[in-house]
């Protein structure tokens, strides 16, 4: 590991003709303490804040990315440092508010799946429907039950109420059509409804 400091002017050119070596070097920013350009093995070049920050009652040494050399240019890594500089001093830390971030994100999508999986599929919203209103009708259901379980229930039950599509209650409906019962698709078509 090899450290030169990046003169204050022509900064951009010297960062471009930095050549890499068989370990990682670090050119040091003249202007802004702390603010690194590493150089990797393989010719990658990578602006980094270092910085300490306090963890509990004790300090750490930190390593923040600001981007890629040249697409991040001497000048913009500069006043990034700057800002980061700036939140630091104020008591951030931009490398655990990250790492928060991205538990707050892995989080929200468990919770997001666990509601997915808790989705009420077509099979048991037909269930709900026959407890509370099907049983009401002089025959308790049973006709609807055998023509949702003979021409619906097969093609549309263990899909989510919310998956449902147009395309899919047509699907039942053209099978009944085909089968030349009009009047059970216009009236399975009113039912799923």
């Amino acid at each position: 590991m090899t450290t030169d400091t990046i003169p204050r002017n022509l900064a951009d050119e010297f960062c471009a003709k930095a050549k890499a070596s068989d370990k990682d070097t670090y050119l040091k920013d003249s202007l802004t303490p702390g603010l690194v350009l590493r150089i990797t093995p393989n010719g990658v070049k990578i602006w980094q804040l270092r910085y300490r920050a306090r963890i509990g009652d004790s300090w750490a040494s930190r390593r923040k990315g600001l981007g890629a050399f040249p697409a991040v240019t001497t000048a913009a890594a500069r006043k990034a440092a700057a800002s980061l500089k700036i939140d630091i001093s104020r008591g951030h830390d931009p490398v655990e508010e990250k790492r928060k971030l991205a538990e707050q994100r892995a989080e929200e999508k468990r919770q997001r799946e666990t509601e997915a999986a808790r989705r009420i599929t077509v099979n048991e919203l037909f269930n709900r429907w026959e407890k509370v209103d099907l049983v009401n009708r002089k025959d308790k259901g049973k006709e609807v039950r055998r023509m949702f379980e003979k021409d619906v229930l097969p093609y549309l039950g263990a899909l989510a109420v919310e998956d449902v599509k147009k395309g899919h209650i047509t699907e039942v409906t053209d099978v009944l059509l085909a089968r030349g019962v009009n009047r059970m698709a216009k009236l399975i078509f009113s039912l799923m409804r």
